[in-house]
């Protein structure tokens, strides 16, 4: 299975955002793993953007400590839109 992520804050996912993408801002994505792990087997296809890729690397490595074993960094919606949708 394939999850997008989008770990931006709210103004900028309002302002639009990959289509499909579950919004989770970086700064609660720890608090949300447990829930995740409900949802999403380790090995899914997890793809995380932000808006210039770093809030999506710090994301990327939380979910690789916690177990996610196929994660990628997206960048950002553009790049997200053209190379994984």
């Amino acid at each position: 299975m394939k999850y997008i992520i989008d770990v931006r804050e709210n103004d900028e996912f309002k302002s639009g955002h990959v289509a499909g993408a579950v919004h989770i801002p970086v700064g609660q994505l720890s608090a949300m793993i447990v829930s995740l792990d409900e949802k999403m087997s380790k090995d899914d296809n997890i793809i995380v953007y932000c808006r210039s890729g770093m809030r999506a690397g710090m994301a990327m490595e939380m979910l690789k400590k916690h177990g996610f074993t196929n994660v990628v960094n997206g960048i950002n919606k553009d790049t997200v839109e053209a190379r994984h949708v």
